[in-house]
């Protein structure tokens, strides 16, 4: 609210209760009080209302020619360099999502046929368990291991989740969500420790 709206409040308030506190001291018997007083009381507080609704439609009419010019400004700046700088900042986020499509399809892939090969040896190791030697693969919790390596099975979840753990840590300030189609929301926290278990 601008300053000149202010007083014309503040003048218009105090003019209003200077009415009211004549019509209260008549209403309390005070003789003294004549009625050209009270008319000039309340001629002078109709007066400054209407300079308060004045001032407020002044100020409006000036809001609304400085949003105009701000709008005129905005549309010539688009004109000039804006559209195309948008066209080429969506162009870009269209083709990083594509990327991040091909990648996680990849992705899936490439951890679907680990998990497909660790299942299969997997399978031999448990079924040759009593011939293998000490040293050799031995099973071990969703896989085997061969000395001290372990070799585990790799869920495409997982994968996914640990590809994007880094970018969700940080990024923890901008408290992202992730909205699946089926409608569950996976909260940052869920995605990063998802993505620790993720051992290839």
């Amino acid at each position: 609210m601008s300053d000149v709206v202010t007083e014309a409040d503040e003048a218009a308030r105090t003019a209003a209760a200077e009415v009211e506190l004549l019509e209260e001291q008549i209403r309390a018997g005070d003789e003294s009080i004549t009625p050209e007083q009270l008319d000039r009381a309340r001629g002078f507080a109709r007066f400054q209302a209407l300079r308060r609704e004045t001032a407020r439609r002044k100020a409006e009419k000036a809001r609304q020619a400085a949003r105009k010019e701000q709008a005129e400004v905005l549309l010539a700046e688009l004109a000039e360099t804006g559209e195309g700088s948008v066209r080429h900042s969506q162009r870009q986020v269209r083709e990083a999502v594509i990327a991040a499509q091909e990648a996680v399809e990849h992705l899936v892939v490439v951890a679907g046929q680990h998990r497909k090969l660790v299942r299969d040896v997997t399978g031999r190791v448990k079924v040759l368990n009593d011939a293998l030697p000490d040293a050799a693969m031995k099973p071990s919790r969703d896989g085997f291991r061969v000395g001290n390596l372990a070799v585990q099975e790799t869920d495409a979840a997982d994968a996914i989740f640990a590809a994007l753990a880094p970018t969700l840590e940080r990024r923890r300030e901008l408290d992202v969500n992730l909205q699946c189609p089926n409608g569950w929301l996976i909260q940052p926290d869920y995605v990063i420790n998802r993505g620790r278990r993720f051992q290839p």
